[in-house]
């Protein structure tokens, strides 16, 4: 079951009431109504309802009237991996909006999990112990390794849509 997003603009004016909408159409649709009625054209726009990852995402790019057509043409329909790729390049590494959708469209690798999570599964995909006795692996530290990678800003770990993430901010 899919979860339609919910968002609520509320107008500048303190007199004026705002509205719901779901939708760049529905959106559209009551500004032009309110506009014609009240005069009333500008609106703070906030994500109330919906999934916990869009909640974050709108909230987080600072979704505005200036940008929601992107919202609705270019974002809403991006996979959670891709939302949380475009969230991180926005809010972690300080890149616009268009530069970010650019990276996630080209591939971005974002890690769903713990950065110990992803240390085990980087070093078993990679082949890093091949031909390594089983004896010696103890001696490699892999939680010293993680903090290596943290220290010199090739990994990072981030909280997202209640769930734990890793991405490398110098690969982009």
């Amino acid at each position: 079951m899919t979860t339609q997003n919910l968002f609520y603009a509320t107008p500048y004016d303190p007199t004026k009431t705002g509205f719901n909408f779901t939708n760049l159409e529905s959106y559209r649709a009551e500004w032009d109504h309110r506009n014609v009625l009240f005069g009333t054209e500008e609106y703070e726009l906030q994500a109330i309802g919906g999934r916990q990852i869009d909640l974050e995402l709108f909230a987080g790019l600072h979704i505005s009237q200036a940008n929601l057509t992107e919202w609705f043409e270019d974002i809403c329909h991006l996979t959670d991996e891709e939302k949380v790729g475009l969230w991180f390049l926005i809010c972690w590494c300080g890149y616009g909006l268009t530069p970010a959708l650019e990276t996630i469209q080209d591939g971005m690798t974002i890690f769903h999990g713990t950065k110990e999570d992803w240390a085990e599964e980087w070093l078993e995909e990679t082949g890093f112990f091949h031909g390594v006795p089983d004896q010696f692996r103890t001696y490699f530290d892999t939680a010293k390794w993680v903090h290596d990678c943290e220290c010199e800003g090739s990994l990072r770990e981030f909280r997202f849509g209640g769930e734990t993430w890793c991405a490398n901010p110098l690969a982009h």
